[in-house]
């Protein structure tokens, strides 16, 4: 099972963005593709694996280019 699944922060991630409407699927090579709500807007991938602590946060700044709103808890500051 690759290592996203198992991360709670990403799984925490991966149903506010189903909340918001996101289209979140699994790719043939085991990677995320989140679909924003709005077509205008960009689908944003994440690997199954990723390399480094700092790919979850790059991850959800990609996401809120796209207009993704995190979490309180995934805010920075926590605001």
């Amino acid at each position: 099972m690759p290592r996203a699944e198992k991360d709670s922060d990403f799984r925490g991630l991966r149903q506010a963005a189903q909340e918001q409407g996101w289209v979140v699927e699994k790719t043939a090579n085991n990677h995320w593709k989140f679909l924003p709500p709005k077509e205008e807007n960009r689908p944003v991938y994440f690997s199954g694996s990723p390399g480094d602590w700092r790919a979850l946060r790059n991850f959800v700044s990609a996401l809120r280019r796209s207009g993704f709103v995190p979490p309180r808890n995934m805010r920075k500051g926590g605001k």
